[in-house]
């Protein structure tokens, strides 16, 4: 099943989750913690959230990140670049979710997964598949949110996408048009252009691996894969993982 979130949702009270069709089958809760930083907490449920007074950044972040931690909960952080820069991402270890609306941002991105931390980039709408029964949305929402298994459709959505042990590939929907895929490796780098519907097999080297896909209606970013070494440690597993075939 097919689902999705908006992302300019999250922050603001409740985040639908809506089907195929545009009907809500879930929801999860949201606040917005704004100081120095702005960051987003997602969860299943409400929770207590820390005051962010004058905390500097580094220390607003801590302190959502053990608030979060602690309710199995979800931390996004909002501008990245102003907040950091990509030479202070460091500090943004145990947040998971990113927002990428500029390309600054997305250069804060790719610092953090060269520092190895498992950060899943926010952008338009969050797409992606179930294999669970309605009643168990939001839990798989915010696992598939966890998990990084989910692309962001900013006026182009993939048709799927799907990893295995070698390589990723996707497909673009038919009426999207003509498309270009770019091949994003460790630092930011370009390592080549594709079709809007593809394969990319890893060569090893890469240490990370993420896709944009661009046409006239828009772009899709899909999620990093670790390709050097051992994939960094996920945290402690909010609900059931879901099946992933988006």
């Amino acid at each position: 099943m097919r689902l999705r979130i908006r992302s300019d949702e999250i922050g603001h009270g409740s985040v639908a989750i809506r089907n195929a069709s545009g009907v809500a089958v879930g929801a999860l809760w949201s606040a917005t913690i704004r100081g120095l930083a702005t960051l987003r907490v997602l969860a299943l449920k409400e929770l207590p959230l820390p005051v962010a007074g004058d905390q500097p950044v580094p220390g607003l972040i801590a302190s959502a990140v053990a608030a979060a931690r602690q309710h199995q909960a979800l931390v996004l952080l909002d501008r990245p670049a102003q907040a950091l820069g990509p030479a202070r991402m460091a500090y943004a270890d145990g947040v998971r979710l990113i927002a990428i609306a500029e390309p600054a941002d997305e250069s804060c991105w790719d610092a953090a997964l060269g520092l190895g931390l498992p950060l899943w980039g926010v952008r338009g709408t969050l797409v992606f598949d179930l294999d669970q029964p309605p009643e168990r949305c939001a839990q798989g929402a915010l696992s598939a949110l966890t998990y990084g298994l989910f692309h962001c459709a900013d006026g182009h959505e993939l048709a799927s996408l799907d990893e295995d042990r070698s390589g990723v590939a996707w497909t673009s929907h038919d009426g999207a048009g003509p498309a270009v895929s770019t091949v994003i490796i460790r630092g930011g780098f370009e390592a080549g252009s594709l079709p809007g519907s593809g394969r990319y097999d890893d060569r090893g080297h890469e240490g990370t691996v993420r896709l944009v896909v661009r046409s006239a209606a828009g772009a899709a970013f899909t999620q990093p894969r670790f390709i050097a070494g051992r994939r960094p440690a996920m945290p402690a597993n909010p609900a059931t993982k879901p099946s992933h075939g988006c």
